[in-house]
């Protein structure tokens, strides 16, 4: 409920904004020519958001029989949670990580990079991928998505001297919006979905050692917000954009609840 609330925020916001800029600009023509606008944006982000932010990185649906184990593993968790099977995606990067998208979970969808199909083992994947369905069922995913590319568009306008206002600036949107306490929610809720926590702690113990590795987010660091495990660069700009709990910490709440379930 939450999340809706925010994106209700966000979306009215947005068309604020834009109304007052065309009154500003143009009177009563540029307050319609606002509105228009500020619906027209809302309803893309809301509905297209996942889908430009699965562009940006390069994403593309996974082909019949390809990676039959990984469509096997989001079938059976999604089954497990009583929810739709989301749409699957691959990006073809060898930095392992992983995210998901949609407004809602009928429309929700899940990317993997080709290292996180590389580097972790059957159970360590079902972690990951339990993380992300839990995202999309908490529609956490609205949120981000459409955060993530509003403080994107920040972010191109920020050239030379415009950096040290603008980026912080979208950052700190970000930090409005996407509360980092849900990622411990994800961890815990899928932990329980995939059935053992220690799956998602060994899983984010390989991550956090191979994040170092950047991913292809176009002219959009924002983006990096949605990963499981924020895509590290040595840009003091681009980790504006770390929005995600101390690993370390996600791992040893992880533990202490796999201890607690034995």
């Amino acid at each position: 409920m939450l999340n809706r609330q925010l994106s209700l925020l966000l979306f009215s916001a947005l068309t604020f904004v834009l109304l007052l800029t065309g009154q500003i600009f143009g009177g009563f023509d540029g307050l319609l020519v606002g509105l228009f606008l500020g619906l027209a944006l809302s309803l893309l982000l809301y509905w297209f958001g996942g889908s430009i932010l699965l562009t940006l990185l390069g994403a593309r649906p996974l082909k019949a029989r390809e990676e039959t184990t990984l469509r096997e593993i989001v079938t059976e968790l999604a089954r497990h949670g009583g929810m739709p099977v989301p749409s699957i995606f691959l990006i073809e990067n060898g930095a392992p990580n992983a995210l998901a998208v949609g407004p809602i979970p009928f429309l929700g969808a899940v990317a993997v990079t080709r290292g996180l199909l590389r580097c972790l083992n059957r159970e360590e994947l079902a972690g990951v991928l339990a993380h992300e369905l839990v995202h999309i069922a908490r529609r956490d995913t609205l949120i981000g998505s459409s955060g993530a590319l509003l403080a994107g568009v920040l972010t191109t306008l920020a050239i030379g001297p415009g950096q040290t206002v603008l980026w912080p600036g979208a950052a700190g949107l970000l930090r409005r919006l996407i509360d980092p306490a849900r990622e411990y929610a994800a961890d815990e809720e899928g932990a329980r979905l995939c059935r053992n926590p220690s799956w998602l702690a060994d899983a984010l113990e390989k991550l956090a050692d191979y994040s170092q590795e950047s991913l292809p987010l176009a002219q959009f660091p924002t983006v990096s917000s949605q990963f499981i495990v924020h895509p590290v660069r040595d840009e003091p700009l681009f980790n504006l954009f770390d929005l995600h709990p101390e690993v370390g910490e996600r791992i040893a709440r992880l533990r202490l609840l796999a201890r607690g379930e034995e």
